[in-house]
């Protein structure tokens, strides 16, 4: 098989789970602003936080799969890092690391503001906030991040 099929195949396992993760990130932080305008923080400012971080990181790791995967078989058109075979991971390992740090700001950020200690909902505030950073930390980790050149076999 050509390189230049291989990395179009690549391209067409990345971009549609990242495509959709964007999506429903999208959806998690604009339910998230939501809630913040409609006065609810406990619930809102965490999905904002899960939300953003997510979208970023997945529109980051489809920019790179893109870029990969239509830049030439030597590689020298991919813009990212100096560090030979190893500059299309640069982008992701930040991705990733991004939308770790935005689960756990996310999971801290819906403990530390849900409601007080007696109120009944302050439970299910805390479980649907730390599940929706266990969520992006679960995302994070497992997203498909074998992204090479496009003149390199996996």
């Amino acid at each position: 098989m050509r390189a230049d099929q291989t990395g179009r195949r690549r391209l067409l396992r990345v971009a549609p789970s990242h495509l959709l993760a964007v999506v429903i990130f999208g959806l998690v932080a604009a339910a998230g602003g939501n809630g913040i305008t409609a006065g609810v923080t406990g619930i809102g400012l965490p999905w904002l936080i899960a939300g953003l971080g997510g979208v970023v990181g997945s529109l980051t790791i489809l920019v790179t799969a893109l870029l990969v995967s239509h830049s030439p078989a030597s590689g020298a058109a991919v813009p990212t890092g100096s560090a030979g075979s190893a500059a299309p991971a640069v982008p992701v390992t930040i991705a990733r690391c991004l939308m770790l740090a935005a689960a756990l700001a996310a999971a801290v950020a819906g403990i530390m503001s849900a409601p007080a200690p007696t109120h009944p909902d302050r439970p299910l505030v805390i479980t649907v906030t730390v599940g929706l950073g266990v969520a992006l930390a679960l995302f994070a980790l497992l997203a498909d991040g074998r992204i090479r050149r496009a003149g390199r076999t996996a």
